[in-house]
């Protein structure tokens, strides 16, 4: 049973396109949100696989979930990001790491969304 986009699973349990597509994207979006930080100058690391991400305010790049709360440069920054985006109709908890968990109905749209709103909240906290 072969799906595409609708992530509706047969008895097989397909890994149809609609996977491939889902990953592909996510991945691109992981890259792009690093670039905005690599190009800011501000220390901040996105890591996840497949569809999970997280973004972290961190000085180096953690490895373990440990490592990303104890390397924190400001904790601040989490809750100013999360009243970012919620202001600008993305919600994601909790609200103190942005650890994000797009399902399968987050498509193009939504990640162009995602990486504007980062983008903007970026350039925002280099002018401050």
């Amino acid at each position: 049973f072969f799906q595409a986009e609708d992530g509706i699973r047969g008895v097989e349990r397909s890994r149809g396109l609609g996977d491939v597509y889902k990953r592909q994207l996510w991945n691109s979006v992981r890259r792009k949100l690093q670039e905005i930080c690599d190009s800011s100058g501000i220390k901040c690391y996105v890591t996840g696989l497949g569809s999970m991400l997280g973004i972290h305010f961190t000085n180096t790049r953690p490895w373990r979930n440990e490592e990303a709360v104890l390397d924190r440069w400001s904790n601040k920054i989490y809750d100013v990001m999360h009243l970012y985006f919620r202001v600008n109709g993305l919600v994601y908890l909790p609200e103190n790491e942005a650890l994000l968990l797009p399902s399968l109905i987050h498509g193009e749209n939504e990640a162009k969304k995602l990486v504007e709103t980062f983008s903007k909240f970026i350039s925002e906290v280099v002018k401050a």
